[in-house]
Protein backbone atom coordinates (compact mmCIF):
# COMPACT_ATOMS: atom_id res chain seq x y z
CA UNK A 1 0.00 0.00 0.00
CA UNK A 2 2.81 2.32 0.77
CA UNK A 3 4.93 1.48 -2.56
CA UNK A 4 1.33 2.81 -4.01
CA UNK A 5 1.33 5.84 -2.55
CA UNK A 6 4.70 6.44 -3.21
CA UNK A 7 4.45 5.87 -6.87
CA UNK A 8 1.43 7.67 -7.26
CA UNK A 9 2.80 10.94 -5.48
CA UNK A 10 5.64 10.59 -7.82
CA UNK A 11 3.82 10.73 -10.98
CA UNK A 12 1.89 13.71 -9.62
CA UNK A 13 4.82 15.50 -9.13
CA UNK A 14 5.72 14.80 -13.06
CA UNK A 15 3.12 16.35 -13.92
CA UNK A 16 3.41 19.44 -12.45
CA UNK A 17 6.70 20.55 -14.23
CA UNK A 18 4.94 19.40 -17.67
CA UNK A 19 6.78 21.94 -20.39
CA UNK A 20 4.48 22.52 -23.88
CA UNK A 21 6.21 23.77 -27.20
CA UNK A 22 4.00 26.69 -28.16
CA UNK A 23 4.38 29.20 -31.10
CA UNK A 24 1.98 31.90 -31.67
CA UNK A 25 -0.37 31.63 -34.50
CA UNK A 26 0.11 27.82 -34.87
CA UNK A 27 -2.37 25.48 -34.10
CA UNK A 28 -1.77 21.85 -32.05
CA UNK A 29 -2.01 19.70 -34.99
CA UNK A 30 0.66 21.75 -36.81
CA UNK A 31 2.88 21.46 -33.62
CA UNK A 32 2.48 17.79 -33.18
CA UNK A 33 3.46 17.46 -37.13
CA UNK A 34 6.53 19.95 -36.64
CA UNK A 35 7.92 18.08 -33.18
CA UNK A 36 7.76 14.68 -35.07
CA UNK A 37 9.30 15.87 -37.83
CA UNK A 38 12.12 17.36 -35.57
CA UNK A 39 12.10 13.42 -33.59
CA UNK A 40 12.43 11.85 -37.28
CA UNK A 41 14.93 13.92 -38.12
CA UNK A 42 17.13 13.52 -35.08
CA UNK A 43 16.50 9.64 -35.41
CA UNK A 44 17.82 9.45 -38.82
CA UNK A 45 21.29 10.98 -37.01
CA UNK A 46 23.78 13.79 -38.41
CA UNK A 47 26.80 12.14 -39.81
CA UNK A 48 26.18 8.41 -39.12
CA UNK A 49 25.11 9.54 -34.91
CA UNK A 50 21.67 9.14 -33.60
CA UNK A 51 20.45 11.93 -31.15
CA UNK A 52 19.38 10.36 -27.99
CA UNK A 53 18.59 12.94 -25.67
CA UNK A 54 15.64 15.15 -25.55
CA UNK A 55 17.36 18.01 -25.19
CA UNK A 56 19.95 16.76 -28.27
CA UNK A 57 16.56 15.94 -30.50
CA UNK A 58 13.76 19.22 -29.60
CA UNK A 59 15.36 22.11 -28.84
CA UNK A 60 17.59 22.97 -31.81
CA UNK A 61 14.75 21.68 -34.30
CA UNK A 62 11.65 23.24 -32.55
CA UNK A 63 13.65 26.45 -31.72
CA UNK A 64 14.33 26.62 -35.12
CA UNK A 65 10.80 26.64 -36.18
CA UNK A 66 10.00 29.74 -33.85
CA UNK A 67 9.06 27.79 -30.72
CA UNK A 68 9.65 28.14 -27.08
CA UNK A 69 9.15 26.24 -23.81
CA UNK A 70 5.79 27.05 -21.86
CA UNK A 71 4.36 25.62 -18.54
CA UNK A 72 0.58 26.68 -20.25
CA UNK A 73 -0.09 24.68 -22.98
CA UNK A 74 -0.95 26.27 -26.07
CA UNK A 75 -4.67 27.93 -26.73
CA UNK A 76 -6.91 26.06 -29.07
Amino acid sequence: MRAALIIIAMSLSACAYQQYWVRPGTNLQQTSTDLLECRLKANQGDGGQKVVSTTGIEYPCMGSKGYTLSMYPPSK
